[in-house]
Order: structure tokens, then C-alpha cells, then sequence
């Protein structure tokens, strides 16, 4: 997740869905969109808040599954997969 900042998104993700779940390998707020393309500059961030969600082989990023500017889409589909 990329935040603008010290904005919300953090406090917006953590409070809507349950981080310590087993389906989450690593959850990881950049500060910055700068911070965003300097550690994954193959993704492209755009603009910031923003989430990604990749699917993991073990410790390894493997694929980017979504993608979203969209914070209420980000919750959704982070609830999903919590499930």
C-alpha cells in the first residue's frame, strides 16, 4: 500500500480487515509514491493512495493479482480474500 504521506490509508486498511490473518504473507505501507517506484518501479504507481496485491511464493512476490487507486475497492477485495 502507498500512502501520500502520513494520510489514513493505514488506519483506513488496518481498522476494516484482520492484517494478522494467515492469508496475508506481508503487509507493507510506503510513505510515498517515490518510495513505491524506487522499491517496485516495474508496477508503475500512478498516483497514491494505492494498493497492490500480489499473490506469493513463499517469501517471493510471484504476480501482481490487483491493482486499485481506489481505497473502498481495496478493502473489498481484501475482505475477500481474507475470507
Amino acid at each position: 500500500m502507498v500512502q501520500n504521506g502520513d494520510d489514513e490509508t493505514d488506519d483506513i486498511i488496518t481498522e476494516a480487515i484482520d492484517v494478522s490473518s494467515e492469508r496475508f504473507h506481508k503487509i507493507e505501507f510506503l510513505r510515498s509514491s517515490e518510495d513505491a517506484q524506487e522499491q517496485y518501479p516495474e508496477y508503475k504507481i500512478e498516483q497514491v493512495p494505492a494498493v497492490l496485491i500480489f499473490e506469493t511464493d513463499g517469501a517471493e512476490l510471484k504476480k501482481l493479482e490487483f491493482k486499485t487507486y481506489d481505497l473502498e475497492k481495496a478493502v473489498a477485495k481484501l475482505k475477500e480474500i481474507s475470507n
